[in-house]
């Protein structure tokens, strides 16, 4: 039996592979570069905005840096989107929560002087 390089097309049998270890490697590699795992807006989210879903954010961004690792770019994806809308919804619900404080202590202190 003759041994092709990795590259070549082999034929057995009549069957034809064209699978290469470089093009699978590559395509992981395109895979992991594509999808994001938001992993410090997320730790950002939890320290400066709204704990508990930037917790969740946490979990989701290191899901998807999980599921990139193994090649699973339609779990990462998933759990990416997961992330974002996390951290999105934790920003907004953080800088509500800091106007209304900021505005509860302007108005205490407001009638606190007269």
């Amino acid at each position: 039996m003759l041994l092709l390089g990795a590259q070549e097309n082999v034929k057995l049998l009549g069957t034809r592979t064209t699978e290469s270890c470089g093009s699978a490697a590559d395509t992981m590699e395109g895979a992991r570069a594509n999808v994001s795992d938001h992993l410090g807006w997320s730790i950002f989210t939890t320290l400066c905005c709204c704990l508990p879903l930037g917790v969740a954010a946490i979990v989701c961004s290191f899901k998807a840096r999980n599921a990139t690792s193994i090649g699973d770019s339609t779990g990462a994806q998933k759990a990416s989107r997961t992330a974002k809308i996390l951290n999105i919804v934790g920003l907004v619900v953080g800088l509500i929560l800091i106007i209304i404080v900021i505005v509860v202590r302007v108005v205490a202190s407001k009638n606190q002087k007269t």
